[in-house]
């Protein structure tokens, strides 16, 4: 196993930045497989595209993307980035990753919370770190906010390479 880096995104899946990846498949936090009623997010195959852009735009997507130039390119990327999402079932690990995870969220979120990540902490090895994030869930588009993460980042792989 090797050290890997995930991204920013919803229900911890992407929202935990740092963790040991076993291979064949990543693990999810024990919250985001949570019930129906649970999750923070409404699951896009019921919604029509006018929904589901109110849904993107609740995850704080720029108003850009919605431009008759833009939405077309974007509406099959993000449907298949939900959608995956939507339907993935955490179904365990073959044992403990072999260091520990830093499990982040974003603080300005209004979704994904504290709460939503800590549940990485039962799939970690010892040193489970949980760190608050300062922005909203889309914080990687702030410069000054993508420059702290990635050093942070940065920082924690330095101590297990």
């Amino acid at each position: 196993m090797s050290p890997g880096v995930g991204g920013a995104a919803r229900g911890g899946t992407r929202g935990q930045y740092l963790r040991r990846i076993p291979p064949p498949r990543a693990p999810r936090p024990p919250r985001a497989a949570a019930e129906e009623s649970e999750r923070p997010w409404t699951r896009n195959r019921t919604l029509g595209d006018e929904a589901f852009k109110d849904e993107v735009r609740a995850w704080g997507a720029s108003e850009v993307i919605f431009s008759p130039a833009l939405w077309p390119v974007y509406l099959p990327v993000l449907r298949s980035d939900y959608s995956m999402f939507d339907e993935y079932a955490f179904e365990g690990l073959p044992g403990r990753p072999g260091t520990p995870i830093v499990a982040q969220w974003a603080g300005d979120d209004a979704r994904i919370t504290r709460d939503l990540v800590a549940g990485w902490e039962g799939l970690s090895a010892p040193g489970f770190a949980l760190e608050r994030l300062p922005g909203p869930h889309m914080f990687p588009l702030d410069r000054d906010l993508k420059r702290g993460w990635l050093e942070g980042v940065v920082g924690h792989l330095s101590g297990h390479l």
